[in-house]
């Protein structure tokens, strides 16, 4: 009886076991009919993974390279310009543009037209003479001879180089190089912050500086009047915010822009005859400024040529004897400043 009973146990146990062993089985058979779509999907996702990780090695070869053509690029310009091998078309565009203002004023639209076109060619501003000649000729086909020339010399410039790189913005992105730096307005943004990490570190000589310009700014307008007192503050203001410049080439390209903004609002201030050629120099000097750097600020700025009229026709102060030497003095520094920043 408990041969019986022990084999009947082990048979009830025998098949319990039995019974259960599919279920525990499902799983298993399951998984194995899943990892045939699961071993299909990995080649694939380890495929994208290899051509995304293969893509992102190829972009950073092509950045490196173009990194390399960019350092040589710009060592060699630094070679050539400590040795005096680089010619700038200023010097045309700045006497064509000239001299086309002159014939446009003498009733020459069409010769003007033509040295204006030689400006647009000689610089990328150089288009912006059409303004002034459009607003000075006389007559409807004048006005088209003048101004529509420096502004067909501008496309054909800017056809040729999309014809060249296959880029209809070329210059734009030329520009936008390491070399250049010029991003737009957005890089001003960073000149507030310069100017406050300078008078936090120069606060006590700014301190100083305050006390001494307010006593010297009061005592001018007691004694010369409000417009010098302005003068003479405006300076103040000027030498400090020049403690934000990062470089020793910002602060001289600084400086030049800080004297060439009262100009154009002179410029403007001299009456309606002045305005065409206010409004040149205001455009010339606002494209340079607001190209993200005032690197070569004050090469751009010898276009806007108009500027040298509100010094000739403004105040008389403006030509004062004293005046007159600190202009040389500072033009004689500048000049031999060029031998160690590029213009």
């Amino acid at each position: 009886m408990r041969r019986f009973l022990s084999f009947a146990t082990l048979l009830l146990l025998l098949t319990v076991f039995l019974s259960f062993s599919p279920a525990d089985d499902k799983p298993a058979s399951s998984e194995k009919k899943d990892s045939p779509a699961k071993s299909a999907k990995k080649p694939a996702k380890e495929k994208l993974r290899s051509d995304r990780v293969r893509g992102k090695i190829l972009q950073i070869e092509a950045t490196q390279r173009i990194i390399g053509i960019q350092t040589e690029l710009l060592n060699t310009l630094r070679r050539r310009n400590n040795l005096g091998q680089i010619a700038y078309p200023d010097v045309v565009a700045l006497a064509a543009a000239a001299w086309a203002a002159a014939l446009a004023l003498r009733g020459r639209p069409c010769l003007a037209g033509a040295l204006g076109a030689v400006a647009a060619f000689a610089r990328p501003t150089g288009f912006l003479i059409a303004i002034p000649l459009f607003l000075v000729a006389r007559g409807t086909a004048a006005r088209i001879a003048a101004a529509g020339a420096p502004l067909a010399a501008a496309v054909a410039v800017h056809i040729y180089f999309w014809q060249r790189s296959g880029d209809p913005r070329a210059f734009i992105h030329a520009q936008q190089l390491p070399i250049w730096e010029r991003n737009g307005p957005s890089r001003l943004s960073k000149w507030p912050g310069h100017v406050a990490h300078a008078f936090n570190v120069h606060a006590l000589l700014l301190g100083c500086a305050a006390v001494v310009g307010i006593a010297v700014v009061g005592f001018v307008a007691r004694r010369f009047g409000r417009w010098y007192a302005a003068g003479v503050a405006y300076v103040f203001v000027v030498a400090a915010l020049l403690l934000g410049a990062q470089t020793p080439q910002t602060r001289i390209e600084s400086a030049v822009a800080a004297v060439v903004f009262p100009l154009v609002g002179l410029l403007w201030w001299l009456g309606p005859r002045y305005r065409p050629w206010a409004l040149f120099a205001t455009a010339v000097v606002t494209v340079s400024f607001l190209s993200g750097t005032v690197t070569s600020f004050a090469r751009q700025a010898l276009f806007a040529f108009p500027v040298y009229w509100a010094v000739a026709d403004g105040p008389r102060p403006l030509r004062h004897p004293l005046v007159a030497v600190a202009a040389a003095a500072a033009n004689i520094a500048f000049a031999l400043s060029l031998a160690k920043y590029a213009p």
